[in-house]
């Protein structure tokens, strides 16, 4: 995939946030996966995401996101899931929007993802991802990091974002998960949306999330 790269005017608006506002938003990224006895398929993971905004008095747009859930497509008959509470246990992220000459946005590096503590308090060391397929299923424990970049056209709302994810498999359940399971190291990407929300909104509130690929 072909990062967006975009020329707009510099006169597009700046996103009227005041000092401070609340977005939801998601964060969809697309990658191949080698699922055992299945083959390489394409998934899709999205990260849905509660963040307090702010701007500074140079025009930077600051946030502050914690994950709110983490939902993975189904591929091929094989399905990913984690506990529910799992994503809202990692710690919050900070992420900043700069205007770049040619009037698009650009933010990152930064980080994301989970370490080898136990987040989801299951006895386990990382995150358990639990697998179901027709011939290879069980769960993984996953420590996995991030290193995300943005790049947006006129409006940080909405835009590209390129993932470089570390994972790591800490354990596994399942004779065939045990022999097929595997580290990797490899570039995501996709696309990202934020909305405007109210700003007492928490992850239990909000009952429709952005959808990153509208256009």
């Amino acid at each position: 995939m072909t990062p967006l790269w975009f020329n707009v005017a510099l006169a597009a608006p700046l996103p009227d946030v005041g000092s401070s506002a609340t977005w939801i938003g998601t964060q969809s990224v697309v990658g191949v996966r080698s699922i055992p006895l299945i083959g390489t398929v394409e998934f899709r993971t999205d990260s849905r995401v509660l963040a307090t905004v702010s701007r500074t008095s140079e025009g930077r747009i600051e946030l502050v996101q914690r994950v709110c859930g983490i939902v993975f497509s189904r591929a091929l008959g094989a399905e990913m899931h984690l506990d529910p509470t799992a994503p809202r246990a990692m710690a919050p992220t900070r992420l900043a929007f700069d205007r770049a000459a040619d009037g698009s946005w650009l933010a990152g590096p930064w980080p994301s993802g989970w370490t080898a503590d136990d987040h989801d308090h299951d006895g386990h060391p990382g995150i358990t991802v639990r697998v179901k397929a027709p011939v290879c299923g069980g769960g993984l424990h996953v420590a996995s990091t991030g290193t995300n970049h943005a790049t947006a056209p006129a409006d940080p709302r909405s835009g590209h974002i390129k993932v470089w994810v570390e994972q790591d498999i800490l354990g596994s359940e399942g004779a065939c998960l045990r022999i097929m399971a595997r580290d990797r190291d490899e570039w995501l990407e996709g696309r990202y949306r934020y909305e405007d929300a109210p700003a007492a909104s928490t992850c239990d509130t909000i009952t429709e999330w952005p959808n990153a690929w509208a256009d």
